[in-house]
């Protein structure tokens, strides 16, 4: 093989390993989940599954997908400071190893402060902590009129705090109209989406 031609297929090797490492399966798994841990999905109407029919919201296809055990605890428009008085109680039922805290979006929607929900997932991050569990952050998207990105303010907390965090999933979804049963909340297929990629942020493999 020539030299130019040697060089040309490198290129193109190149280019497709650039190509798929941009795609959210090929992404390095965030934090490994065993078998026999117990995960906890705790957060508002995106982890309750809003849009969906009943067994359809990502904590219940997660399970399916996987086999783990996946407990939902979502409630419809909670926002970071009721979830503070939520959570303890729901830590002590549940006893879980793993929590998926996907919060947020309601303080976006109600114009609360970008510090307040801050200081707020932080100490959810803590009490999960304290609890024993290890906490996985889900980044939620900053609701605009142009474009749907992940809010900026998960990648600090994660930073932060030294937490896993799993982004680009519900922003990704959401910019999808075929993957959308309104502007805020996805459909079932959205929802399965979301626990493929979920699944694979925390390390199962068929």
């Amino acid at each position: 093989m020539s030299m130019p031609l040697r060089l040309g297929v490198a290129c193109v090797l190149v280019g497709l390993l650039l190509l798929t490492s941009g795609c959210g399966g090929s992404r390095a798994p965030v934090y490994r989940v065993s078998a026999d841990q117990v995960i906890l999905a705790f957060g508002d109407s995106l982890t309750r599954g809003q849009g969906a029919a009943q067994g359809q919201a990502y904590p219940e296809q997660l399970a399916q997908l996987t086999g783990w055990t996946v407990i939902t605890s979502g409630v419809n428009g909670e926002t970071t400071p009721a979830a503070l008085g939520r959570l303890p109680a729901v830590l002590r039922e549940t006893q879980p190893d793993v929590v998926l805290l996907c919060l947020g979006g309601n303080d976006f929607l109600r114009k609360h402060g970008t510090d307040t929900t801050r200081r707020n997932l932080a100490a959810l991050l803590r009490m999960i902590r304290a609890a024993g569990a290890q906490p996985v952050l889900v980044a939620v998207p900053e609701p605009t009129l142009l474009a749907l990105s992940d809010h900026a303010l998960y990648a600090q907390l994660a930073r932060e705090e030294g937490v896993p965090l799993i982004s680009n999933v519900i922003s990704e979804v959401l910019k999808k109209s075929s993957l959308r049963a309104d502007r805020f909340h996805p459909n079932a297929r959205g929802y399965a989406q979301i626990a493929q990629a979920i699944s694979a942020a925390l390390g199962y493999r068929d």
